[in-house]
């Protein structure tokens, strides 16, 4: 399943169209997340991305060390 199939699933399960979600700054993402049921995508927020981003540079900061992928992040339990 590509990215742009999970988003048409995605829209017409949630009644919208995928210009609506794509208006409303959502995104199909990868995810490797090893559920059964898992597509092999998630919905992404553009806008909880950027919170993410944020949270991860100022923590890093704070910690005196260079900005990690956000996995990274949650294993050291940063977020």
């Amino acid at each position: 399943m590509t990215g742009e199939e999970f988003e048409a699933a995605y829209a017409a399960r949630s009644g919208v169209s995928t210009g609506w979600l794509h208006s409303a700054g959502r995104y199909a993402e990868p995810c490797d997340c090893g559920e059964p049921e898992c597509e092999g995508w998630a919905m992404g927020h553009q806008q909880d991305d950027a919170i993410i981003e944020d949270v991860i540079v100022a923590r890093a900061k704070r910690r005196d060390v260079v900005a990690v992928p956000y996995e990274v992040a949650v294993d050291l339990g940063w977020i």
